[in-house]
């Protein structure tokens, strides 16, 4: 396959660059559905990231058979290019085995228009498949180059350490006393140093107060060139 200029592609495909989009993908199964109205980055209990995309799309510039077509070349690029170690396989409590959540490095879960918007949804199987693919975007437009994902088991991460951290009740909270509270084994973080809406599939435990909590949206906000950290429980 013809290897694609991604910085070419970029311009052709303006809209990924005002908005940040990355673009990639196999098709999966259909995963937890956070809403139609919300952009960000959604923390999975295993450790997985969606990224969630709701912009305008103006349909008398842009084609979107055209665009996924685009979309399907740096699906076959990438997922191509790059390892991919399948999840052990999980069972019901019958012992059937469960349809993985992610089967490649990059998984497209909703690609779609409605009403001059568009609605995207990508899957990244770990923290290095998301910086690698969106490196471009995320130093250039969304002022950064870090993103990391963990849960709280061995000694502490050494990037959680120095943040002052609070509950979403505006309550201060240690490092320590999350790391070793009875519930750790179920506390899953993530952190970046670029702007981005960060969400949880559990709900929100604490987090960094560079950080800013939207109560009614249920994200932490993430500005450019701080390092704000998210703790999330499994529900």
């Amino acid at each position: 396959m013809k290897k694609t200029n991604r910085i070419t592609r970029g311009i052709l495909l303006l809209l990924a660059l005002v908005f940040g989009l990355s673009m990639a993908g196999c098709t999966g199964p259909q995963g937890k559905n956070f809403g139609d109205q919300t952009n960000g980055l959604y923390l999975m209990n295993d450790l997985y990231i969606q990224d969630s995309l709701v912009e305008n799309f103006d349909i008398t510039k842009y084609n979107l058979k055209e665009y996924e077509g685009f979309l399907d070349d740096e699906l076959a690029e990438y997922n191509a290019n790059h390892p991919f170690t399948a999840p052990a396989v999980k069972t019901d409590r019958n012992g059937n085995a469960l349809t993985p959540e992610v089967t490649c490095p990059i998984e497209k879960k909703v690609c779609e228009v409605k009403t001059g918007w568009i609605y995207q949804q990508l899957r990244y199987a770990t923290a290095e498949d998301f910086m690698t693919y969106n490196a471009y975007t995320i130093r250039y437009d969304r002022g950064g180059t870090k993103l990391l994902v963990g849960k709280f088991d061995g000694e502490i991460d050494a990037e959680l350490l120095g943040a002052q951290y609070v509950k979403p009740d505006g309550k201060a909270v240690s490092i320590d006393e999350l790391y070793f509270s009875k519930n750790a084994a179920d506390y899953r973080y993530i952190a970046v140093d670029f702007t981005a809406n960060l969400y949880g599939e559990g709900n929100l435990v604490a987090y960094s107060t560079n950080g800013v909590y939207s109560m009614e949206g249920g994200y932490v906000a993430a500005e450019a060139g701080q390092w704000t950290i998210a703790i999330f429980e499994v529900e």
